[in-house]
């Protein structure tokens, strides 16, 4: 089982395309308390979880105990802790801390409306660009093989399979010291628009896999089904008030897992747009070097592992 955990439900870009504008204001966000973090763990560790992921809303670099929190978990058997960042908090303190930590795996978005929103507070993204490098830079040096770190980022959701093979090309010489780099499409964040403007021409209703092995802790303790449920229209239950083995295997839970298996997703609003249940009807895709890939059902995915 894999824990996903909202270090922190703020973020300190206003990124137009973001899901994030919509709940500011409506919905309480912050930073997610040092004792909850810990009492997740112990919770979680005690029941066989081997991993941990940054999801949901927010930047978690902008939780102050981000270094703590996962010196904590790893001292409790968490095998991999993976983060999700926009990278523009990096400087070379905190790149330092990083490659002392044992952080397992970064996902870095360099998305441009990511540079959009940093750039209007006055600053230039190339300075985000080089600090990255430089983390890629300093990880090659120190040996670092047991942090991966993925440049990911995303072309509009009407773009073409040529507009994802040139963008790859473009961040592979951006930061050639990455391990692994994701193009994919831009999606509609809307609870209530398909995620691309091409889904039911283009692609097949899947099942979606991670109800069956993850769920999702907000930054106050509310237990989600899902990452893509920004407004927290299912909550499950709260930690400290609920186990999350009883949510796990609540009634809830279960009768969710079966109508996915049933195929009977539009039933829950939070299902029913989400993109996790579609993938591309074309099977299969060919990077450059000629090796074959199956499509993500995240959409029109290119993928390199070095």
């Amino acid at each position: 089982m894999n824990v996903d955990v909202e270090f922190s439900a703020i973020c300190n870009l206003k990124c137009a395309r973001c899901p994030q504008r919509d709940i500011v204001g409506k919905i309480p966000l912050g930073v997610m308390e040092y004792g909850l973090f810990t009492d997740i763990i112990n919770e979680i560790s005690e029941n066989g979880a081997c991993a941990i992921k940054s999801c949901l809303r927010g930047e978690p670099f902008m939780q102050p105990r981000i270094f703590d929190m996962i010196e904590y978990a790893k001292d409790k058997g968490i095998l991999d802790i993976i983060l999700t960042t926009n990278a523009t908090l990096l400087d070379e303190k905190m790149i330092d801390d990083i490659l002392k930590s044992s952080i397992a795996g970064l996902a870095i978005s360099v998305d441009t409306h990511h540079s959009s929103s940093f750039e209007t507070k006055g600053k230039e993204y190339s300075e985000v660009e080089n600090h990255i490098n430089m983390l890629l830079s300093k990880k090659k040096l120190a040996n670092k093989n047991n942090l991966w770190v993925r440049i990911q980022t995303n072309i509009e959701s009407n773009g073409s399979r040529q507009e994802l093979i040139s963008l790859k090309e473009t961040v592979k010489k951006q930061f050639p010291l990455a391990d692994m780099f994701m193009v994919g499409r831009l999606l509609h964040f809307n609870p209530d628009l398909d995620p691309y403007p091409d889904t039911r021409e283009n692609y097949k209703d899947v099942r979606c896999n991670g109800i069956f092995h993850r769920f999702f802790i907000t930054w106050d303790g509310k237990i989600l089904p899902c990452a893509l449920d920004y407004q927290e229209r299912m909550v499950l239950g709260h930690v400290g008030k609920d186990s999350l083995s009883s949510v796990w295997l609540s009634s809830t839970m279960m009768q969710l897992r079966e109508k996915h298996l049933a195929h009977e997703m539009d039933e829950y609003g939070i299902c029913r747009h989400c993109h996790f249940r579609f993938t591309p009807k074309e099977k299969d895709i060919f990077t450059e070097d000629g090796e074959e890939h199956s499509k993500s059902i995240t959409g029109y995915l290119l993928q390199n592992n070095k």
